[in-house]
């Protein structure tokens, strides 16, 4: 899984201008201002984590994009590496904090299971992007 996701957004430099993340404000119909990061945006996109929901009448469905390779990978690693209980669950620092917050969103009930995990897979992608930019980028 770590090889795969170093190939696909090898360059790391591709999702930076003059060596820092790109972040736009941009203004909300209530006359405030929202961040939005637009090189997470394309990283997320590379690892196959983006998503435009479409709505018409009642119904409402989710059409993903770019790779599916990537997000079925990152789904079979979050089920098989972080949902277990903590003797099989990733012993790492950042597998102990998705283990966490999965934990908490089952407890809690926020979310079913697979909108849950893609949650989790979006958080992992944001933890990723900014171990990357901070240990890559000088």
């Amino acid at each position: 899984m770590e090889a795969l996701v170093l190939m696909k957004v090898y360059p790391f430099e591709k999702f930076l201008v003059n060596g820092f993340p790109v972040v736009e404000w941009v203004e909300t119909p209530n006359n405030g201002k929202q961040k939005r990061h637009r090189s997470l945006q394309q990283f997320e996109s590379y690892l196959g984590l983006s998503r435009r929901i479409e709505q018409s009448g009642d119904k409402e469905s989710v059409k993903w994009f770019n790779s599916r390779l990537m997000r079925s990978h990152f789904y079979i690693w979050y089920v098989t590496r972080i949902c277990p209980q903590p003797p099989r669950r990733l012993d790492t620092e950042i597998g102990k904090k998705l283990g966490n917050k999965w934990d908490t969103m089952k407890t809690k009930k926020k979310a079913k299971v697979k909108d849950g995990i893609i949650r989790l897979c979006f958080y992992a992608t944001r933890l990723l992007f900014n171990e990357l930019k901070h240990n890559i980028v000088f």
